[in-house]
């Protein structure tokens, strides 16, 4: 049972990296450009002595001493699984890339053999299934890129226990249950993706502890609750993304303290309440707060973010007039609440 989540070590020629990626290679249904450019030592004339020719094939990279470092085979035409990839034969291996391809079938746990690995892309592929546990094991990870496939299940806990990770890609599957709260734990991670799955739950206040994170991408999920005001300490976000969801309750004014926040996209969920001042975005450049149920007097709110190219509070139930509280003439969006436009704001992209 070990051996499925703790990385099994192996001593490997060069010779034995060769054959079993050949072996790999014969196990895909459609091979793509490696037809005719990985090809085995007794099919050519190349010098006996060269015991290392897997470091010339495409796609293939290796260090000084013969070990092979990078995999890089995105977009080659690839269809077939991973089920005869020889994980425990690179264990220095620090980047596998196999997006674009065709590939499917499910994630094997032995996938964390490869102990070395800062780089795992198999995005744009068909793999399906669920996300192995094992995934926790493989401490040196900085990108995981596993995104528009199948995947299924849930979000397995154990990620949370990588430490280096800076950029988690897991959008456009299918994945459901809860965000797991230790994602919090990722003190690294600069990017979350988790765009257009069928998560549930609510946003764990956790993620408030992210203190490097840049880009918080929740859109198109099935999470409710309130927005935690926890968010408000994420002092680098540029981007929070928790649009079309089921989320509920007030906006935190705890989001008025990021003041590096480049979009804030609230729309299409059921929001309450009064919209913040917000006064400390002052590089806010997109605020989208459509469809919701949002209320309160629209003349009372200030608009003077000095960056704010384009704003949108449609479908509300908002009214009052547009009037010099908003500052300056920018496109806007009332449409569907019971908005009246000021002789000061007179914008021909006011709707």
């Amino acid at each position: 049972m070990l051996s499925s989540i703790f990385p099994v070590f192996h001593f490997v020629t060069a010779s034995d990296s060769e054959a079993a990626l050949l072996k790999w290679k014969h196990s895909l249904e459609a091979k793509g450009l490696l037809r005719d450019l990985w090809v085995s030592q007794s099919s050519n004339h190349s010098s006996p002595r060269n015991n290392n020719r897997v470091c010339s094939w495409v796609g293939i990279s290796c260090s000084p001493g013969g070990d092979t470092t990078h995999i890089h085979l995105s977009g080659m035409g690839l269809a077939g699984t991973l089920l005869n990839f020889p994980f425990h034969h690179f264990t220095r291996l620090a980047s596998l890339n196999l997006s674009r391809n065709a590939l499917s079938g499910p994630l094997h746990p032995h996938i964390s053999n490869l102990s070395s690995l800062s780089t795992l892309d198999l995005s744009r592929n068909n793999f399906f299934g669920q996300l192995p546990p094992s995934l926790g094991a493989m401490s040196k990870l900085v990108t995981i890129n596993l995104s528009q496939n199948k995947l299924s299940g849930s979000i397995p806990p154990e990620i949370g226990t990588l430490a280096n990770l800076e950029i988690l890609f897991l959008y456009s599957n299918s994945l459901d249950g809860h965000i797991p709260a230790s994602l919090g734990n990722l003190s690294s991670l600069v990017k979350l993706v988790l765009t257009t799955n069928n998560l549930a739950g609510s946003i764990p206040s956790a993620l408030g502890d992210l203190s490097n994170l840049q880009d918080l991408d929740l859109a198109s999920n099935r999470l409710s609750g309130p927005i935690p005001s926890a968010l408000g300490n994420l002092s680098s976000l540029l981007c929070l993304y928790p649009a079309e969801n089921h989320l509920s309750g007030f906006i935190p004014p705890e989001l008025g303290k990021l003041d590096n926040l480049f979009f804030l996209e609230l729309s299409s969920n059921n929001l309450t309440g009064r919209i913040p001042e917000f006064r400390g975005l002052n590089n806010l450049w997109r605020l989208h707060l459509h469809d919701n149920q949002l209320s309160g007097n629209i003349s009372e709110f200030s608009c003077a973010y000095p960056n704010l190219g384009t704003i949108d509070m449609s479908n509300n139930q908002l009214y009052g007039e547009l009037s010099s509280n908003w500052g300056r003439k920018l496109p806007l969006l009332v449409s569907f609440n019971t908005v009246a436009i000021g002789h000061f704001y007179e914008s021909s992209e006011t709707l």
